[in-house]
């Protein structure tokens, strides 16, 4: 009997954590800490309820994130104009240079997990995650919001 599909792609996001989680060990950053500041590299400023939409997570959950990701200095918080109920976050220059380092750690241990598979097994991989992602937040629409 083979193992279930679900209990196959649980295993191999144990392997991905814990491999995400050894190299970020350096930067002293936990995964969460690195997906708030790679986030915020793609979309900057943003309000931590944007932020804890986009990642998935608890506006709790991102509360805490930007309490510790703001007392490493790696971000900071600027209360808008337009409503003093709502913060912005943006990275300082240290976080800016902590997230640069990150991104090179992560990229070589992304090579160093896929490098079993050849160029177009990841590129078939990377597709399929994507069409298995889209397909589920759109059987969850509107609960989920689009990524």
């Amino acid at each position: 009997m083979t193992p279930r599909t679900f209990f196959q792609i649980m295993q191999v996001e144990l392997l991905v954590r814990r491999r995400i989680e050894a190299c970020l060990q350096s930067e002293k950053l936990t995964p969460g800490q690195y997906s708030t500041l790679n986030l915020l590299g793609v979309r900057e400023p943003a309000s931590s309820a944007e932020m804890s939409r986009r990642l998935g997570i608890s506006a709790q959950s991102m509360g805490e994130q930007v309490k510790l990701l703001e007392a490493k200095g790696l971000i900071e918080r600027q209360v808008s104009a337009d409503n003093r109920r709502v913060a912005f976050i943006r990275r300082t220059d240290l976080g800016r240079a902590v997230l640069k380092r990150c991104e090179k750690l992560v990229d070589q241990t992304e090579q160093e997990f896929f490098s079993p598979l050849m160029e177009s097994e990841l590129s078939a991989l990377k597709s399929t995650l994507d069409k298995l992602r889209r397909a589920e937040r759109e059987r969850l629409s509107p609960t989920l919001s689009p990524n």
